[in-house]
């Protein structure tokens, strides 16, 4: 089929004598198009010609007017020197957080040839507003409120003093160059060009209108519309404009409307996906499909870019990518943060030290690392490494690293106390290092975007430099900005089959074959809704854009793009991962389901359901298997280091958690915080208690109520000894970690409280951190079981056997009815604390004959009582009423538990699995290995 500019291109190039063409101009929304639009025009002879002038609609403009397109950092400078004259108590870190927006809404001023601004802005304002509401003269407005109105009364001023200083300087923005050529057709009539033709535009601003419209009523214009019977004949919101437009024929002739979305025959796949990774896989397949097709891959996410540009690549198909990123894209832009960051920490402090959790981010960074190793080696780099993860410091000063003999100059600049203008030189230093070394690993795209940050810190030195003052809180927040805001378009020429780009870059272009990417609410349409100061009311009084006006723009270009294509793909995400949050898919695809499919009975919609196994054997939702290759490792392990309950725990909620923890030994890295964590918690609990108890335990001197009572009065030095002694990488003097030490204090005051109200008689304490172990002779294997009592008390009725838990534990974790299985209740992930308590009761039998040795008394199983104190439940009394089943139940249970986890570590049929329960993944160390997405 016949592309929209190949018809075009046609259309203008036998509606005129050959030699009359380089005295015609063609306009075209994008430079994308102006390529395109080339390579049609140059199809059309065999002979050279001289070409009609073509451009965008952006480069038309500009050249006509002859102005210089001013940087956003610039006219942020320029805005805010106009507005301290008015106002010089304005910071400029809070005039930076809506600059942006009172920029948009100066560019919509002039794009909308609003007749009077001042109007607008008066309408703001408080005078208007009695007017309006209706109130009283006597009416007093808030001093908030009057803050409000006076900021327009302002800003009403700072929109023409910045237009007349930009225009005698020859500058602009892109609103008020469009608003000069609108406003000055003769510049456009007075020249050679004998015929402008506008090609495939179709939401026009106000100004665009006027500029058309000025060369229709000289004869010199003609518009070339892309448009279909589907929406044009209808309410459709893609014709929205382009219908008032046909209907007022201020553009002349309608050229051209066709019925491709009604007789075209179509190919539409409709993929339903439950996550991001499985995406890009199905999109990687898709381009291999169609890669004798002109292809089209629109990312309407821009976090989707980088993934599929990783992916992509490997398909070894050409492509080309014409899409904008944002500077925070690049690993450059953490760097930027991470050193201003470190500035402005040094700003109020004599002594420059940097946190361990900014260190590591440091020395994480990809570009910063390998900048590093230039410097020093890829060996001197991992010492080092080394060297900071054994220190366990949680504050690093540069002497550190002069006093480990390893100095390194790049990061002496995150120890640095300065200006802002000091801050960009080190920037600078660290960018100049950047662009010394060629290292594989940095694709064009970083060195792109480190150029541009270059140019932007050159800028804003040179504002500096000229006087202009600018604190470190007000740097971070214009790079912020930047960051932010900033975009690097792709422009390439490539004309290779299969392209990439954003919804907008499609414009004018069509495709044999088109994939679009997370298809959901919010992606298309987008549910980002533009920033401005005017309310709608407003809005619509003075003819300035409306959200809705962008709905129907982005419509348009979804229907224009599906007119000439013959096979589409639609993937939208369901939701069903939990990080995913509540996902839709797109209205645009109910649309064609529910109309468009109705409309042409020659389109074909159906919904594939994915086979994984074709992609490269991935699976939707699978797990991970580990399958066994020896049984040497799992031996060793069984037999001398031993099944704990806690490994036992590990392996029946998460065998794979239990192989790669217990038989690979892979250790969790210790992340240092300032925060003390859980871990942290409940071992200061169990340290404090050990303490207290302890001398008791040594003399075995009885406890009695007095005892308990100044046991509670010593809790607060314990604790103050524990921290100063064990703790040192904290600071419990502020912050939440104070909140929580006063946490610990009250919940093992509250304890003691228990203690001596559930008070029966006196007991003496015979054990604290018992280790017990047991060797289990099962199908031929000296099985080692092993477990850790935290405490363990003789009372008048027989031995207490106590367990402490800093979670929270109720009586319905260790509630069983006397009917149960309890063999096979012990093989049920979610009994741990049960099976905890009875792996006690089993130890405690095993060991028996010793115990009694040691605690010189005769132990009475029958009388042994199992209990657990939850610091998080004190309230309730937890313990496992054994008696329901008799002493060989017990250990007959144990037994066959024992039994069932050997047969299967030691079977080669039986592999370590991912759970499926991701509530066991929670607080997993190795969640971050193998979470599902």
């Amino acid at each position: 089929m016949q592309s929209f500019l190949e018809l075009a291109a046609k259309t203008i190039f036998e509606g005129h004598n050959k030699n009359d063409l380089q005295n015609l101009q063609v306009i075209l929304p994008s430079r994308r198009a102006v390529f395109f639009f080339k390579k049609a025009l140059s199809d059309l002879s065999d002979s050279p010609f001289f070409a009609p002038k073509i451009e965008s609609i952006d480069d038309f403009i500009l050249r006509t007017a002859d102005f210089t397109t001013l940087d956003n950092v610039d006219l942020y400078f320029e805005i805010y020197a106009i507005l301290s004259e008015l106002d010089p108590s304005q910071s400029f870190e809070k005039f930076m957080s809506w600059v942006p927006t009172l920029l948009k809404d100066f560019e919509n001023i002039d794009f909308s040839l609003v007749e009077n601004p001042h109007l607008l802005f008066k309408y703001m304002s408080e005078a208007d507003a009695l007017s309006r509401w209706e109130l009283d003269n006597d009416y007093v407005f808030t001093a908030t409120a009057q803050s409000y109105f006076s900021f327009f009364d302002r800003i009403s001023q700072v929109y023409e003093k910045l237009n007349q200083k930009l225009l005698l300087e020859k500058k602009c923005y892109r609103g008020m160059v469009y608003r000069k050529v609108a406003e000055n057709p003769d510049w456009l009539l007075s020249n050679e060009i004998k015929k402008y033709y506008f090609v495939g535009l179709n939401a026009l601003s106000k100004s665009e209108e006027k500029i058309i419209e000025s060369l229709e009523k000289a004869k010199k214009s003609e518009c070339i519309w892309d448009t279909d019977d589907f929406y044009m004949n209808s309410q459709n919101k893609a014709g929205k404009k382009l219908r008032v437009y046909k209907k007022s024929g201020k553009f002349g002739k309608w050229n051209f409307q066709n019925s491709h979305l009604k007789d075209s025959e179509k190919n539409i796949r409709i993929f339903e996906l439950n996550n991001d990774s499985l995406q890009s896989k199905l999109v990687s397949n898709l381009a291999k499909e169609a890669h004798n097709q002109r292809h089209v891959i629109v990312v309407l996410d821009e976090n989707q870019f980088l993934p599929l540009l990783l992916n992509v690549p490997s398909l070894q198909l050409p492509f080309n990518i014409s899409i904008g990123l944002p500077i925070s894209s690049s690993h450059f832009s953490e760097v930027l943060r991470l050193l201003i960051g470190c500035y402005q920490n040094h700003e109020h402090n004599d002594e420059l030290k940097i946190h361990n959790s900014v260190l590591s981010k440091i020395f994480d960074n990809q570009i910063f690392k390998s900048l590093i190793v230039n410097e020093i080696s890829l060996s001197r780099f991992e010492i080092l490494q080394t060297k900071i993860r054994g220190s366990k410091k949680l504050f690093y000063d540069y002497y550190w690293f002069v006093n480990q003999g390893l100095t390194v100059g790049l990061l002496q600049n995150f120890f640095r106390k300065g200006s802002a203008l000091d801050c960009i030189e080190s920037l600078e230093f660290i960018l100049g290092k950047f662009f010394e070394i060629q290292d594989a690993d940095f694709r064009d795209l970083e060195y792109v975007f480190a150029n541009v940050l270059k140019n932007k810190l050159n800028l804003i030195k040179e504002k500096l430099r000229s006087g202009v003052a600018l604190n470190l809180k007000s740097f971070s927040a214009l790079i912020e900005d930047l960051l932010k805001n900033e975009r690097i378009p792709f422009e390439g020429d490539s004309d290779t089959p299969l392209q990439i780009m954003s919804m907008l870059e499609t414009r004018c272009l069509d495709f044999e074959c088109v994939t679009i990417m997370t298809f959901n609410e919010g992606n298309l349409p987008s549910t980002k809704k533009t920033n401005s100061f005017f309310p709608f009311d407003a809005c619509k009084i003075f003819g300035l854009p409306l959200y809705s006006d962008q709905d129907a723009i982005m419509a348009y270009h979804f229907f224009r793009l599906m007119q000439r294509a013959q096979t589409l793909n639609f993937i939208y995400l369901n939701g069903a991962s939990e990080a995913l949050g509540n996902k839709e898919k797109s209205r645009f695809i109910r649309q064609v389901e529910e109309e468009l499919r109705i409309y042409n009975p020659n389109i074909k919609v159906s919904y594939p359901s994915i086979n994984f196994n074709q992609t490269d054997d991935l699976k939707s939702g699978s797990e991970i298997i580990v399958e066994k290759e020896s049984l040497t490792q799992i031996t060793d392990f069984l037999m001398n280091k031993g099944l704990s309950a806690s490994s036992i725990n590990d392996y029946l909620s998460c065998s794979l958690r239990f192989y790669w923890k217990y038989i690979l030994k892979i250790k969790n890295e210790d992340e240092l915080k300032s925060q003390i964590g859980t871990d942290v918690f409940g071992t200061i609990v169990h340290k404090v208690l050990e303490n207290l108890d302890k001398p008791y335990f040594e003399s075995k001197n009885p406890v009695n109520k007095e005892v308990l009572r100044n046991q509670k009065d010593e809790v607060e030095s314990q604790l103050s000894l524990i921290i100063k002694e064990e703790q040192k990488a904290f600071d419990f003097d502020s912050g939440m970690n104070l909140i929580l030490i006063s946490v610990v204090k009250k919940i093992i005051e509250r304890y003691f409280d228990k203690r001596e109200s559930e008070f029966g008689g006196n007991f003496t304490i015979l054990g604290i951190e018992k280790e017990l172990t047991s060797i289990q002779a099962i199908n031929n294997v000296e099985l080692k079981l092993k477990g850790v009592i935290d405490k363990i008390e003789l009372h008048p009725f027989g031995l207490r056997i106590i367990d402490y838990k800093t979670g929270k534990v109720e009586l319905k974790d260790l509630y069983l009815d006397k009917d149960v299985d309890l063999a096979e209740t012990l093989l049920n992930p979610e009994k741990s604390k049960l099976r905890q308590l009875i792996i006690y009761y089993f130890l405690i039998f095993s060991n028996k004959t010793g115990l009694e040795k040691d605690f010189g008394l005769k132990i009475i199983l029958e009388d042994l009582q199992l209990m657990i104190y939850s610091f998080r439940n004190l309230g309730a009394d937890i313990s496992f009423n054994k008696n329901i089943f008799t002493h060989d139940e017990i250990i007959e249970a144990v037994n066959l538990l024992l039994t069932k986890i050997l047969s299967e570590l030691l079977s080669m049929e039986t592999s370590f699995i991912q759970t499926s329960e991701k509530n066991h993944c929670k607080y997993c160390d190795f969640i971050n290995v193998c979470q599902r997405n």
